[in-house]
Formats: C-alpha cells, structure tokens, sequence
C-alpha cells in the first residue's frame, strides 16, 4: 500500500481505487485519509476527463467509491488513459463478501468488481471482511476471478458475547410483542442506564417496535421527547440525516440513544463500542449476517450477549436464501459457539470461555461455583418430617466439607471455580440428603459434574445414616 513506498525518494506515490459498499463507511475513510483522499463519482469522472484528456490526472492517494461509480462509461473512459494507468497500483474491495451476498439481483456491480483487473491488470487486489467462511472464499475468488489468492485470516470468535437462541411464539403481532414489551419495561424503569441494545428485525417489525416502545412508554407519564431521546430505528428508508443521527448516537459512550430496532443495514460500518445486546427477533439468512450484527456488540471488551428468538416458520425450508448451517444452527443441541468457529474454519478453545458465559447450551452444563449457588433453593427445615433431622443433615455437611477440601487441594487457584465443589453445594446437599442417596438423583441435578464426585458424595451420604442406623 502507499505508506511503504514514502521512504522512496522521487518517487511518486501509487493510487489506490477503494470499493466500499455504504456511504457511512465512504465517510468514514475519507475523513480518515483527509486529503490524501477523493470520493470517485460520476461527476467527478467526467470532470477529471474533460479537463485532462488522454492525460487525466491521477494526482489522489486514494480513490474511494461505490462498485457502481467504478463501472460507469465515464469511468471506463478515465481508466483507459496514460496517467490512471500508470498510476494505479492497488484495488481494495472492502467488505468483500457483498460480491457474493449482494451481487445476485442486489447492487450487480458487485459481481461485476472483475472488470476492474481488466482495466488494471498489473494492480494488486486486496479483499476484506469479517466473516469469511472457506466456502465463501471460493466463491468470491471464483467471481474476481481469483487465482492463487493469498488469505490471511484469525479468529472470528467474540469470546464476550455469549449466544443465546430462544423459542418464541408462532409469527405475528403477539409473538412480536411478546419479545418487545419487556423490552420497553426496562428502558423506562433504567432510562440512560438501561443497557445499550440493538434489535434487528424486519424493516415493518422496526416501525411496529418503535412505535411500541414510544407508546406504552407515554402511557406511563413519559415525556414523548424523553422517550424519542431513549429509542430509534435504522433501515433503509430512513433519511441520511436520520442514520446519521443515530449512528453518531449509538457511536457516543454513555449517550441517550439506548435501544435501537434496525434492519441489518445497521451492520458494517457502525462502530459503537459500548453496546452490551444483541437481540435477533426473526432468523438472519445465513450465519455470515448473523456474525457480522452480533459483531456490534462488546466492542469495548465487556461481557456482551446476543440472543436470537426463532420459531419454525422463520427457518422453514421455503424462506428464501436460507442457508442449511443458519437453520441447523438454531436448532443446535451442542454448544453454539464451536458450530459457528467450525463453519468458519476457526480455532475454538473451551477452557478460556466459562461454560455459562459460552452460550445457553453450555450454560445448562456448566458447573462452576456460581452456576451451582444459583440453583441452590432455601429449604425450609420441616421438623414434623420424621426424615428430616437437623443432626444428620450436620454430620453430612462436615463430611461433604471435607473431601470437597481434599479434591480441591489437588489444583491450584481458586479450585471450586473448576471442580464445582464448593461450600455452597455442600449446604446445599446436606440439606437435601434424603433426595441424594442415589447416583441418578444427583446426576439429574447436576448433569455436568464429575461422576468421580458423584458417585463419592452419594457414597459418603449412605456411610453417614448407615452408621447413623447403628447407634
């Protein structure tokens, strides 16, 4: 790219054509590259041959457009001459897996981006994206007509947000609102500390979310401006004005702006570090969508979560452009992350993940010391229970305490973090001992835990009212 050619002296430096998709993004690189930058349009072409003829200046580091600018008459007609020639050594097709998401019946130039190597044969081509699966990849060198290509890839793995897949009801009004309604509850009781939120959805289901937040929140002596501060929406109808607006709001940490309902034109090229949910109602089509919207959130490094509520009209085989792995990923028995890294040809390690911070499938695994304290349940000691008696229950506590010691010693650090022998499970079981005197009760209860400590904790509570019988 340019930076490596300043050191050269007398050297001029080569341009590079970058093709974006969106104008959010385009404003994004030219404020970035200020003046070493020019956005290529129709009029700019034409200005630019007129003026120089066979000689039209090339005089721009970087040259920043729409597949469609590129591929104009104009533009074919400015390419051809000497100095553009000459000059251009780099075509940079950001977000390049829009060639095959988009270039079907949507925005053609996308699979028509080929043409440029025409025009330039000698440049080099760089691609980038976010979500690149190996299947993808063929398919995009297929289609720029790739030989060879070099792919650098890592991880696309957010080990902060933690997928979440839920049921909801058959589609309609209700199993919409179902998800919202709570939803509008939070805001107005948290206001600007209700967390920051995106909804992705339908473009219809937008304005219906909207206007039900807005208007179940003025029945509760919200201000129509307090609310309107608090929730927006995002889609492609929307005016510049007004994504530029909420961009610029979701962008600002600790900013008003808190829930947001958007279509997935609120994806690529927002960047708002602080959001913490992602919430899907409805199934994005492919697993490479569905990647890059949960991609918003947990940008600043803080745990995150993205919980996708499905039925099965929404992955039924007649919805158009479903993929098989999106389907297939919803209804997942296994743990969620690992499909999605396998999909993507990406390293998955499932000891640097909690098992509750994974994803929901996990989470009804996981057996760690907080996971076990959320399932203890207060008992209420009942002394006209004749199996019930406080001494037992004592005695087994104090054995329990003891080899949970003694396994724990066995590992470094917080050792109940990872055996899920902790002081609260002791209690717990102690005070239910007439449940555990057997290996299935124990293991339905706790299905994840070691059956080493299984079949020792139902083992010491039978030795304790064994010997509890003799006396």
């Amino acid at each position: 790219m340019p930076f490596m050619f300043k050191s050269a002296k007398n050297v001029s430096l080569p341009t590079v054509l970058i093709v974006s998709p969106l104008n959010s993004i385009i404003e994004e690189q030219l404020n970035r590259y200020g003046e070493r930058a020019v956005k290529f349009s129709d009029v700019f072409a034409s200005l630019v041959s007129e003026s120089g003829g066979d000689s039209a200046s090339c005089d721009f580091t970087y040259i920043i457009g729409h597949p469609e600018d590129f591929l104009n008459s104009n533009a074919r007609k400015l390419f051809q001459t000497k100095a553009w020639q000459e000059k251009v050594k780099f075509i940079v097709i950001d977000e390049v897996h829009c060639v095959v998401q988009w270039g079907e019946e949507f925005r053609t130039q996308f699979k028509e981006l080929c043409q440029l190597r025409a025009f330039f044969p000698k440049a080099n081509v760089l691609g980038l994206t976010a979500t690149l699966s190996d299947k993808m990849g063929q398919e995009i060198d297929k289609i720029l007509c790739l030989k060879n290509a070099l792919k650098i890839t890592s991880s696309i793995d957010g080990p902060n947000i933690k997928i979440i897949v839920k049921p909801r009801l058959p589609s309609g009004h209700s199993s919409f609102v179902d998800v919202v309604a709570p939803l509008g509850h939070q805001l107005r009781t948290h206001k600007t500390k209700f967390p920051k939120t995106v909804v992705y959805t339908k473009l219809n289901w937008c304005g219906i979310g909207y206007e039900e937040t807005v208007r179940s929140s003025l029945t509760h002596n919200m201000s129509n401006s307090e609310i309107t501060s608090l929730v927006g929406q995002y889609h492609s109808p929307c005016t510049p004005e007004m994504k530029s607006k909420v961009v610029s709001g979701m962008g600002e940490a600790d900013g008003d702006l808190r829930l947001l309902y958007a279509t997935e034109a609120y994806s690529m090229g927002t960047d708002a570090p602080d959001i913490q949910n992602i919430i899907h109602i409805g199934v994005p089509t492919t697993l490479e969508t569905y990647i890059q919207e949960i991609g918003r959130a947990g940008r600043n490094g803080q745990q995150a979560a993205a919980t996708l509520y499905f039925n099965q009209s929404d992955v039924a085989v007649n919805v158009p452009g479903m993929t098989s792995e999106m389907r297939q990923f919803c209804q997942l028995q296994t743990c969620r992350r690992e499909f999605i890294c396998s999909h993507f040809s990406c390293q998955f390690d499932q000891a640097l993940i909690l098992m509750h911070n994974c994803c929901d499938i996990c989470e009804k695994k996981c057996n760690c010391t907080e996971c076990i304290n959320k399932t203890l349940q207060p008992v209420t000691q009942n002394n006209d229970n004749p199996k019930f008696k406080r001494k037992t229950a004592s005695i087994i506590l104090n054995a329990l305490l003891f080899y949970f010691e003694s396994e724990n010693s066995l590992l470094k650090g917080n050792a109940p973090l990872y055996t899920g022998l902790s002081t609260g499970l002791a209690e717990y079981i102690a005070s239910n001992y007439n449940v555990f005197t057997t290996k299935q009760n124990l293991l339905e209860k706790y299905p994840a835990m070691d059956i080493l400590y299984i079949s020792n904790i139902v083992a010491i509570i039978n030795q304790v009212l064994s010997q509890l019988q003799k006396v």
